[in-house]
């Protein structure tokens, strides 16, 4: 095969021709045709233009930019012996541009590939920073606690009815704080906080046995919970700041109601009484029933990232039970939950869970309460917060219902189909005498 390079010179004066040394080149005589539509072509300024009698059969200098080089010997000639075979400037480069040279073009390759290096390794970047993001929980660090607890009965009476006087107008009577007094100081308060979308009627048997025992006993509304209206939108209003405030604020007056202080809550009462654990020191028993650390239909992995995603979205509602809709019960519950509302409830347990991974908790007693048969909250992460707490050396106990009794999510309210309240009750208010 004949390798054949483009050789270029310098210019030489309009006129002059070009022949190859050696042997005298043919002459060759182009159509008329031919030699107009070559003679039309518009070369690009700055380079040397071929002889204007370019199409000449003769051309005198070999080394001109219009010829043509053997690099390998042909026959009848040498190697590097030039051919005098004319090349319009368009042989240059491609629509009269002249081509680059071996090295630019090598330059500018590797440019090209430095560039879409750079972006790959820029989307990289954003994707993981995005997910890494995503298992990030967010703003915890305002959940923290500021206690202002009351300094005896009469004031701890006095704040009870000043938090009844803020209670909406529109509640439903059954969902209205309940307050069970011996009158005086007793020896224990119990406060008792109920899950979400319910009201402290869940708790009003359990709270009265706890009565005849000799506790006073304090059952408040969560924020937004409690409406007559059981299809309100007022619960997606519900923030992790505001559970923080409940629960520093029943714990200040539970100060005033009893000697020793209990607080028992379930679910997404079991989350705000884990974090009063967390933080109160003047809590003598903290219960944690059923906590909602995560949801049972959310892989655990993916509890931080789906909490995450909820806050980032618009709230949307769903039914507790597609098939009842409104004719769940019990009939003073909100019959939809709030997206929003839950990753709020969400975010409140991943502070419990960042603070327990740090440090001890304050309370001085912890007694952690789960159900085997629980279908709507993820016991792993309750266990994992027992591990971290008893890691710091932390006073923390454990109890599991067995699966076979087959208890639903809410073991407290008595007027449920599934409620089994001679197994639980007796259960409890033994463990919490303890």
């Amino acid at each position: 095969m004949v390798n054949v390079t483009l050789m270029r010179a310098r210019a030489w004066p309009s006129g002059a021709t070009v022949e190859p040394e050696g042997a005298p080149v043919p002459q060759a005589r182009r159509p008329p045709a031919v030699e107009s539509a070559i003679l039309a072509l518009r070369l690009p300024s700055g380079l040397p233009a071929c002889p204007g009698d370019l199409l000449r059969p003769r051309l005198h200098d070999a080394r001109g930019p219009c010829s043509l080089r053997l690099a390998h010997p042909t026959e009848g000639g040498e190697a590097g012996e030039a051919v005098g075979l004319p090349i319009p400037q368009t042989a240059f480069g491609i629509m009269g541009r002249p081509s680059p040279g071996k090295k630019t073009m090598v330059r500018e390759k590797q440019s090209g590939g430095i560039r879409r290096w750079w972006f790959v390794l820029l989307f990289v970047s954003m994707v993981f920073i995005i997910v890494l993001l995503l298992w990030v929980p967010p703003r915890l660090a305002n959940l923290t606690s500021h206690p202002h607890p009351v300094q005896s009965y009469a004031e701890a009476v006095q704040q009870i009815e000043s938090l009844r006087a803020r209670e909406a107008p529109e509640m439903n009577p059954v969902c209205r704080l309940q307050f069970m007094t011996h009158d005086r100081q007793s020896e224990r308060v119990i406060v008792l906080v109920h899950g979400y979308t319910t009201c402290p009627d869940q708790f009003h048997e359990f709270g009265r046995r706890l009565y005849d025992l000799g506790y006073n006993v304090l059952i408040a509304p969560l924020p937004h919970h409690g409406l007559a209206d059981r299809m309100t939108v007022e619960q997606a209003q519900l923030k992790a700041e505001e559970l923080v405030t409940y629960a520093d604020g029943v714990v200040d007056v539970a100060q005033g109601l009893g000697e020793q202080v209990v607080m028992l809550g379930i679910s997404g009462g079991g989350v705000t009484t884990a974090w009063a654990a967390q933080y109160r020191s003047d809590i003598d028993l903290a219960v944690i029933v059923s906590p909602a650390f995560g949801y049972h239909q959310i892989p655990t992995p993916l509890t931080v990232p789906a909490g995450n995603l909820y806050l980032a979205l618009p709230n949307s509602f769903q039914w507790w039970d597609p098939s009842l809709q409104t004719d769940i019960e019990p009939g003073y519950a909100y019959p939809r939950y709030s997206t929003r509302a839950l990753a709020e409830l969400l975010r409140l347990g991943f502070a419990v869970q960042a603070a327990a991974q740090r440090e001890s908790p304050a309370a001085a007693s912890i007694l952690v309460v789960t159900n085997a048969h629980d279908t709507a909250v993820n016991n792993v992460l309750a266990a994992a917060v027992v591990k971290d707490w008893r890691e710091h050396e932390a006073n923390v106990a454990t109890f599991e219902f067995e699966a076979g009794l087959q208890l639903g999510h809410d073991l407290i309210d008595p007027t449920l189909p599934e409620a089994q309240i001679d197994a639980v009750y007796p259960r409890l208010i033994e463990l919490i005498a303890q």
